[in-house]
């Protein structure tokens, strides 16, 4: 894993960056190299996190390939690198990784994993049942509740799967060709993975449905982000464009994009990758997962508080309609009791904590943007060593900083 941070106001950005690569989530070591200038007239530099390479080959080597075909002369924008190095991924002389068995064992790795998920979705429904069920029902009966729950589930994850979008450049007619090329071998993997009890053939028609419309639509754990930072020829602020790339479908590669600018409006931004949640509880003022277990637990004890009040208030009332009118009234008064506190919540971490920071990184030079990129990473790193897990962040920080003036300038390097 890898945990990065961009750090930028008017006057400049800072970029950095840990050490740790995992290997094969066994072997952390600490000596990789994620952030790399751009040489020459090119105010620019790239960080990459998540998965280290693409079909095999280094995003490292494939980033200094790309700087390679560049020229002198600089793009206008930040994006426009992005959309070139986009372009290089599609179209460039190196056979061995543009051919098409590169893309071909994606999509068969992604289909595999993809229907061993949905293996332990509907396994974990069925078990589920027989612990609830098993001393009390027939085995038949318990089957029948688990053909009808499961039949719900996919009936919602295929809705789901109808209502995304699909990502960039991708459309109905890349859906229709994937189905026709790996209809037969979808048949197989599920006939080879799923049991009896597990599995009725009137599913296979949907069940092919969500893994195609998956596997365009859905990003795996697998992706990579490549973090293009800095200036165009043409911008005189920082900006950030992030792209987020999972693979090749069609020959054509399955991406999406973010970014980040300093303009008129926006004059400071602190942008963690990767392990983020150590640097999100600094600027927040709370650890994201305390926040999650309040939230969850609210909305359970509003449930649990709406069941209790229409159970003693139920005898009050002469009709079930009423009964169910006055349960319906209750949760959205409790529904709307909660959406007023994670808006007061996220009020109160802006006004408190983020807002106080961002006005202090507004003001800052340079170099005291790489210092607080680089202590802040020390955050995580230092959660990290406390941690029973993996120290997935370590290692040296990389830091350094872009501005306007001077271009690219190694503020530490390992």
């Amino acid at each position: 894993m890898t945990a990065e941070i961009v750090v930028m106001n008017t006057g400049g950005i800072a970029l950095a960056s840990d050490s740790a690569v995992t290997i094969r989530e066994r072997k952390v070591y600490n000596s990789a190299d994620k952030l790399f200038p751009f040489s020459g007239n090119h105010t620019i530099a790239v960080m990459i996190y998540g998965s280290a390479s693409m079909f095999h080959v280094p995003w490292e080597t494939l980033i200094k390939v790309y700087e390679n075909t560049l020229d002198s002369h600089a793009f206008d924008t930040v994006k426009e690198y992005m959309e070139d190095f986009l372009r290089f991924l599609n179209e460039n002389q190196y056979n061995q990784f543009m051919s098409e068995i590169n893309e071909e064992r994606y999509i068969e790795n992604t289909l595999y994993a993809n229907i061993t998920h949905l293996y332990h979705q509907l396994s974990d429904i069925n078990k589920s049942l027989y612990s609830e069920y098993g001393e009390l029902s027939l085995q038949d009966e318990i089957q029948e509740m688990y053909i009808q729950q499961a039949e719900e589930f996919l009936n919602n994850r295929i809705q789901t799967l109808e209502e995304k979008a699909f990502p960039n450049g991708f459309n109905e007619s890349d859906y229709e060709r994937l189905f026709e090329k790996y209809e037969k071998r979808i048949e197989e993997l599920i006939h080879g993975e799923f049991e009896h009890q597990l599995y009725i053939e009137e599913w296979l028609e949907g069940i092919k449905y969500m893994m195609v419309q998956s596997l365009v639509k859905e990003f795996s754990d697998n992706y990579s982000g490549i973090v293009f930072a800095g200036y165009g020829d043409k911008e005189i602020y920082p900006s950030v464009h992030v792209l987020i790339v999972d693979g090749k479908i069609n020959h054509k590669t399955k991406y999406f994009t973010r970014k980040k600018t300093i303009n008129h409006s926006t004059h400071a931004v602190i942008l963690p990758f990767a392990q983020r949640d150590m640097i999100r509880s600094f600027l927040d003022g709370v650890h994201e997962g305390v926040e999650d277990f309040i939230s969850i637990v609210l909305k359970s004890e509003f449930h649990s508080l709406t069941d209790r009040l229409v159970d003693r208030l139920k005898d009050h009332f002469h009709e079930k309609v009423m009964v169910e009118e006055v349960e319906d009234e209750m949760a959205d008064a409790f529904k709307h009791v909660y959406n007023r506190y994670q808006k007061k919540l996220s009020s109160y971490k802006r006004e408190k904590f983020i807002d106080p920071i961002l006005d202090m990184v507004e003001s800052l030079p340079a170099k005291e943007l790489a210092h607080i990129a680089e202590s802040l990473l020390n955050i995580t790193s230092l959660k990290r060593k406390f941690s029973i897990a993996m120290e997935t962040v370590g290692g040296p920080i990389d830091v350094a900083v872009i501005t306007k003036g001077d271009g690219f300038t190694w503020v530490k390097k390992k």
